[in-house]
């Protein structure tokens, strides 16, 4: 009766929990996953012989002696275990974009204060900008100009600031993949018990590898 329960949340303790109701009926699931096929029952009637085995209960189907009753258990196993992969699917993306969701946040808070730092001398790296049009300073060196430059704003923060203007979409990428990799021992500890289980095929073959390593 374990696999009537349906779980409660996205915990690891959930995830555990369902894996361990299907591992009880794994092998009568197999079964009736080759036999239900075979005998031209449709998803519907699939469903309603299997509602039956809820609506007798387990007392009263041990009392009944008609065959059928096999067929019954069959039919709410192969339901039941259906229902048991499409909440793992659930807890699955539901999961995915969780970590992403949290990794988008954390980066957009870290690309803000990134931005807050550089508002605070963004007159003076104007001031630095001027330089390029200042007719006056044609004759000035590079070096000159440089140093100039690095006493209103220093050489980190400049680099730190072209690098932003230049690269900001792809700073914040690198960024969620940054935070995402920190949080992989939470992938191994739940994702990857779910892609274990499931069965997932894809004609992309650069995807059956990503399944095949978190497997």
């Amino acid at each position: 009766t374990s696999c009537v329960s349906l779980p409660k949340d996205v915990s690891n303790k959930e995830i555990l929990s369902e894996l361990e109701r299907l591992s009880e009926v794994k092998n009568l699931y197999q079964y009736a996953n080759q036999l239900l096929p075979s005998l031209s029952i449709s998803t519907e009637s699939i469903k309603y012989y299997g509602s039956l085995v809820k609506y007798y209960g387990r007392s009263k189907l041990f009392r009944m002696k008609t065959p059928l009753i096999k067929l019954y258990v069959l039919c709410y196993i192969f339901h039941r275990c259906q229902r048991m992969h499409d909440n793992l699917i659930n807890i699955l993306q539901a999961l995915v974009s969780l970590y992403h969701t949290k990794a988008c946040t954390r980066a957009d808070e870290y690309m803000n204060d990134l931005k807050s730092s550089f508002q605070s001398e963004e007159n003076n790296l104007a001031h630095i900008l001027d330089f390029y049009t200042d007719n006056t300073r044609d004759k000035s060196t590079f070096m000159d100009v440089r140093l100039e430059a690095n006493k209103l704003v220093s050489a980190k923060k400049i680099k730190k600031a072209t690098h932003y203007m230049r690269d900001k979409n792809n700073h914040r990428n690198k960024i969620i993949w940054r935070l995402l990799g920190e949080d992989q021992a939470k992938f191994k500890k739940n994702l990857r018990l779910i892609f274990r289980e499931l069965n997932f095929t894809s004609t992309d073959l650069e995807f059956n590898k990503v399944i095949n390593f978190l497997k």
